[in-house]
């Protein structure tokens, strides 16, 4: 009977000591400090038209990076995100395409709330180009968001929401899509990794996405749902992210009126990795 009362009241205390765990999920950045940051996306879809299934792929690694330029006293801060070089590769009907570009340059002013919520997200260099890497390059970056924290001291299992309403013109239709997210983040408490701790925050939640206009003389409609979930490992210190990885799955419908009138269904699944690192 002692042994069993010894075996189990470390496991009690490792499990209370583990619900205990509590921080103040304020963002803390330091002026000036930079960071790498790595991207890396992969796309698959599948759409279904006149009877036959089209499968394709699109994978992005883009290299940036982002400065700390302004913290204000009431706790916003604003970062400079020069977004340098883009490799694409797309896979269509087994036909494989690789690209690559370098020293774009892209410069992005992002200005954040102290819960990491976006406040204003501007392009600096505002020249009009042509070259299709600075679209594909611009869309990634403005896509990029910090995970949202409730500013406050939160315990291990506490959860909060956030809800966006962007509209963002998309790389594969020259319409502007409305995407409607409805998010849940937990605080997992702190992790370690290779001998570093971190605070772990977990997120899912629906989106919906919407778009009209006319592409090529015909009127395109498109709506969709999905689900997506992603974890974000968040430097003890700042609370800004040192590693995230998202997944988003989509069911769409792309209904075409014209000359061919259709509808497409489409799906989409989506795997993100983001990593940070700080330049010393």
């Amino acid at each position: 009977m002692n042994s069993k009362k010894l075996f189990i009241i470390p496991v009690l205390f490792i499990a209370f000591g583990a619900f205990a765990q509590e921080a103040n999920l304020t963002v803390k950045p330091v002026t000036k400090k930079k960071y790498d940051l790595n991207l890396n996306s992969l796309t698959d879809v599948t759409q279904t038209m006149a009877g036959m299934e089209m499968k394709a792929s699109i994978a992005y690694i883009v290299k940036a990076v982002m400065e700390i330029e302004e913290i204000n006293s009431n706790g916003d801060f604003t970062v400079l995100s020069t977004w340098k070089d883009i490799e694409a590769t797309s896979s269509v009907m087994g036909k494989d395409t690789t690209s690559r570009a370098e020293n774009l340059n892209v410069v992005m002013k992002t200005v954040y709330d102290k819960s990491g919520k976006i406040i204003r997200n501007d392009r600096m260099d505002t020249l009009g180009s042509t070259d299709p890497f600075v679209a594909m390059i611009e869309q990634l970056a403005r896509n990029v968001k910090l995970t949202i924290l409730p500013a406050k001291t939160t315990k291990k299992g506490d959860t909060w929401r956030s809800h966006t309403n962007d509209t963002i013109q998309t790389m594969e239709f020259s319409i502007a899509m409305i995407i409607d997210v409805e998010d849940e983040y937990s605080f997992a408490g702190t992790v370690t990794e290779d001998g570093v701790e971190y605070y772990r925050i977990n997120k899912s939640g629906p989106t919906k996405v919407s778009g009209e206009g006319v592409q090529e003389g015909m009127d395109m409609h498109i709506e969709g749902t999905g689900m997506s979930e992603s974890y974000s490992l968040l430097d003890k210190a700042t609370l800004l992210p040192v590693r995230m990885e998202e997944k988003t799955g989509m069911d769409m419908s792309i209904i075409i009126s014209g000359p061919q009138s259709m509808a497409i269904p489409t799906t989409q699944n989506t795997v993100t990795k983001i990593k940070f690192s700080e330049v010393k």
